[in-house]
């Protein structure tokens, strides 16, 4: 499925974004630079630190030997990870006014970049109120290397802002506006149309209800459907029954109220494009019948939410994010069924269509169901 233009530019910023950032990571580190992410998420500010293979990477009183140990790319030890650690934060000093916050346990990494040694270190700062601004200041490397500089960005929500200290400038304000309700329904949105466009099993399903939907079962044999408005009604009970089931388990999952294992819920979505492909060759529905496509919605409404952790659903506004997620989805459907069924519609007349072209799309959309089936229960 092509995706529609919206989308295209929307991946193709992302793939400039993307060289673009590990084009200025590469370059950072060749000249000498730190980097600094920030990233702000309701109240929780995630801190990450990619330092020079100089001091701090080698704390006082530790020898260069000790602090490689552990080899290439792997954790520092502990005592190396405490004194890095614990001087990097002691030189980088964020502050967040009128606020009462608690610092994680840093995670410190030694790492390899052409050649070069240097350590990744991160932690999360979590305050009981809405940030409204963070103070940024750094001594790093101010007497080893008076040129260095941090450098990086600062990401809240759909935004994001250069940021840069150095020892000329090593001090800087972020003020923060929290994000308007429209971004977090675009943002949702969007998400929802993306999940729906990379889930081919998702995708598979709909289209093998469609596939029979034009059809109708007489006398053990499958034949036209009489008019397209029979047809138009039959799909709009099918995609009703699926969207108000997948709804609800969306919804569920997103609330944390119900959430299934993962496997379990992988499984059950192969399986459930599996059976319907077989009923469309050997029936034992004359159409799967809207509640048994309402059954089927459940779990595939559940498989909708497996995405939502990643997604980080602000506290704040979850049920505008989910309903957003949602009518992503709805929208993705909707394009689905749009440009596939006047085809089918049209094709139903033809003879080959009930005694070719239909089983055979059922059986391969089966074959690829239990390879699926296979890979998730194993």
């Amino acid at each position: 499925m092509d995706l529609p233009a919206g989308s295209r530019r929307i991946a193709a910023w992302l793939a400039v974004l993307l060289l673009t950032a590990v084009a200025f990571e590469a370059a950072a580190h060749q000249s000498g630079e730190s980097l600094l992410t920030l990233v702000l998420e309701d109240e929780v500010l995630n801190v990450q630190v990619d330092t020079l293979s100089r001091a701090p990477a080698v704390p006082a009183g530790t020898s260069a030997t000790h602090a490689a140990d552990d080899g290439a790319n792997g954790q520092a030890t502990h005592d190396d990870a405490a004194a890095i650690a614990a001087q990097v934060q002691g030189a980088l000093q964020i502050d967040i006014a009128d606020q009462s916050c608690e610092r994680s346990t840093p995670h410190v990494k030694r790492r390899i970049t052409d050649g070069q040694a240097h350590w990744l270190i991160r932690w999360q700062i979590r305050c009981e109120l809405p940030v409204a601004g963070i103070r940024l200041s750094s001594r790093l490397y101010e007497t080893d290397v008076p040129a260095h500089r941090l450098i990086g960005h600062f990401v809240h929500g759909p935004k994001s802002r250069p940021l840069v200290l150095t020892s000329a400038d090593p001090a800087m304000l972020v003020t923060i506006s929290r994000p308007a309700a429209s971004d977090h329904l675009l943002r949702f949105v969007l998400e929802g149309m993306r999940h729906i466009a990379i889930g081919l099993d998702h995708i598979l399903f709909v289209l093998t209800l469609l596939l029979t939907v034009v059809l109708t079962r007489e006398h053990g044999h499958w034949r036209p459907a009489a008019d397209g408005r029979s047809v138009l009604i039959a799909s709009l009970k099918l995609v009703t029954a699926f969207t108000v089931a997948h709804s609800i388990t969306l919804t569920l999952a997103g609330l944390h109220l119900f959430e299934p294992p993962g496997r379990l819920v992988e499984s059950a979505i192969a399986l459930s494009v599996l059976l319907v492909a077989l009923n469309n060759i050997r029936p034992v529905f004359a159409r799967p019948a809207w509640p048994v496509v309402f059954g089927f919605g459940l779990i595939h409404g559940f498989g909708f939410a497996s995405v939502l952790a990643d997604l980080k659903l602000p506290d704040s506004s979850l049920m505008l994010a989910l309903a957003s997620f949602n009518v992503g989805i709805e929208f993705g459907q909707l394009v689905i069924v749009v440009l596939t069924l006047p085809l089918l519609t049209w094709l139903r007349q033809s003879d080959s269509y009930a005694r070719i072209v239909m089983p055979a799309s059922s059986a391969a959309i089966a074959v690829a169901a239990a390879g699926w089936l296979i890979e998730r229960i194993v």
